[in-house]
């Protein structure tokens, strides 16, 4: 208990400082053990230190001189035994205790002018501690105000200073006495000021709880939940960043698989016909004219896949567009009709408003329909028809892809917008793809201040994309 441990330091430093030192002080200044009585009796500030002494000795290797009422039988052999065993080095006072009574003895070792070493000292008188408990209650409660706020005093605590054989010295406040007084020895050591005294403490029943409330410190339980808590939402999103990181480098690997077979396809037919045009193996006028077919329209998905890759590569402010306010239908047909005659499998119906116009790039718009043209003849059966239909509606110019595929689940509806984003069945396919046609689709809308968005079904997808009329009323 604290207050047992800050009782004991302050009755062990007052009782050494102002006890033990103010005595053997006098002792080594003075030539007698009489002078020195007399001068301790006629001096007011050594009253408290006067009241442990109960006698006086001085002994000069020869004789011992005692000066005061109390004589022990066996103090001479005492004194004897530290004149023939004192270290030649002094501290700046001892403590021993008589063998008979157990009474205790403080003393000094000296050396006099005749270079004779001298011991002088005193026998306690236990009854002058009380003085000295008093002292130690009286510099403030024993409690620390940080525990009780200032609330526990001392008058509140029962205390008892009791001396080597068990015997009660002070007492102050019995009646808080009880099984829970907590017992505190002193140091047991020759060269201790309190060697051998031993206090118990209680504390008044009705203050227990303030010590509860105030006394026990904070618990930091709350703190450590809640650093914990920090750290696993920390573990957390560290491994959905991680297994977030591996998905997307996944999904970039997948694409740069997915690009270089798109692109070696055109290249390799490209290159095939080209040779043999060159090598002049054509066998009639309809096989030159169809390799020069072929050759033509994968010069065209090779320009078209090229041009999607560098959108994709560049973020939405770095993509330089020139949008005008002019007629959809002629832009719309050129493109149809291109990718009508390279895909004679497919049949592309088209169904315009002639007067429709919106403020687009045109560049872009060609971009945006040859990806969803692309998208829609790729994914969609071999002899599917695609429709193709642009309206104003309400004031806006909308235009609808549909093809005749499977469809696009609902609840992936969102996420085909995002690069290198496949449908898991069309990887388990060989339906070439990188992935980015869609993402593109919507990068371009929106620079053009439009909207996109999937319409799909078991009988289809319809992809829609709608248009301001005029800059400004996106």
């Amino acid at each position: 208990m604290q207050a047992a441990d800050e009782f004991s330091r302050r009755f062990t430093k007052s009782l050494g400082y102002f006890g033990y030192f103010a005595i053997i002080e006098q002792c080594d200044d003075k030539r007698s053990a009489e002078q020195m009585l007399w001068y301790i009796s006629n001096n007011d500030m050594l009253r408290d230190a006067a009241g442990i002494v109960s006698s006086y000795f001085w002994h000069d290797g020869m004789r011992l001189s005692i000066a005061g009422e109390r004589v022990s039988a066996d103090l001479d052999r005492l004194i004897s035994d530290i004149q023939r065993n004192s270290p030649d080095v002094d501290e700046l006072y001892h403590s021993a205790r008589l063998d008979l009574t157990g009474e205790q003895v403080v003393y000094a070792i000296r050396t006099a002018l005749d270079g004779t070493r001298e011991v002088c000292g005193f026998v306690m008188n236990s009854a002058g501690l009380i003085n000295f408990a008093r002292r130690a209650l009286d510099s403030g409660p024993l409690l620390p105000t940080t525990h009780t706020g200032g609330a526990v005093e001392n008058s509140q605590l029962f205390i008892e200073l009791r001396d080597s054989l068990g015997e009660t010295l002070f007492k102050i406040n019995p009646q808080f006495d009880s099984h829970l007084t907590v017992d505190k020895s002193f140091v047991d050591d020759s060269m201790s000021d309190g060697a051998g005294y031993m206090v118990r403490i209680s504390i008044d029943p009705l203050a227990v709880h303030i010590l509860v409330s105030e006394g026990v410190p904070k618990t930091r339980l709350p703190w450590l939940l809640a650093i914990l808590a920090t750290a696993i939402l920390l573990l957390v999103a560290a491994i959905w960043l991680f297994r977030r990181e591996q998905a997307v480098l996944e999904m970039r690997q997948d694409f740069v698989s997915q690009v270089s077979h798109e692109l070696r396809t055109p290249l390799t037919q490209i290159r095939m016909f080209a040779e043999t045009l060159l090598l002049g193996r054509t066998r009639s006028a309809e096989e030159r004219q169809r390799s020069l077919s072929i050759i033509d329209r994968e010069s065209q998905r090779l320009s078209h896949l090229v041009e999607n890759i560098l959108l994709a590569s560049k973020v939405s402010d770095a993509i330089q567009l020139d949008c005008q306010t002019q007629r959809l239908t002629p832009i719309l047909l050129d493109v149809c009709n291109s990718m009508q005659s390279t895909n004679a499998g497919v049949k592309i119906e088209m169904s315009f408003d002639e007067k429709s116009e919106a403020c687009v790039d045109a560049d872009a718009l060609r971009q945006i329909v040859l990806n969803l043209l692309d998208n829609a003849i790729k994914y969609g059966p071999d002899a599917q028809t695609v429709n193709v239909v642009l309206r104003d509606i309400e004031g806006r110019a909308r235009l609808n892809v549909t093809d005749q595929g499977p469809g696009i689940p609902e609840v992936e509806n969102e996420r085909v917008w995002d690069e290198f984003y496949r449908l898991r069945r069309e990887r388990k396919t060989a339906i070439s793809g990188t992935g980015i046609g869609l993402s593109v689709v919507r990068k371009l809308c929106q620079r053009m201040g439009g909207h996109c968005w999937i319409d799909s079904s078991s009988s289809g997808t319809c992809v829609s994309v709608e248009f301001a009329k005029s800059e400004g009323n996106g």
